[in-house]
């Protein structure tokens, strides 16, 4: 490759690159502690007795194995819209 091909192809590479989008944490808080009773009602349509006990039945199912790349517990993949 001669060397004015060479920094050409050098050139588009810088012209095109994008830097990457900076990554945004959320507050993992559990909502089951955060709200009352009713507030949860509101929001998710269970009571929080009932939401305990779809995450239980399931929570093997979606369970991840590490916590690898901030990954989610059951209950908040349960209440995640």
């Amino acid at each position: 490759m001669a060397a004015a091909e060479l920094a050409g192809a050098l050139r588009l590479n810088l012209v095109f690159y994008e830097p990457r989008a900076r990554r945004v944490f959320r507050s993992r808080q559990n909502p089951l502690d955060l709200y009352k009773d009713e507030e949860i009602k509101r929001r998710y349509r269970f009571l929080p007795a009932t939401i305990l006990f779809v995450t239980n039945v399931i929570a093997h199912l979606i369970c991840h194995g590490s916590t690898r790349n901030r990954a989610l517990s059951p209950l908040q993949q349960v209440l995640s819209p």
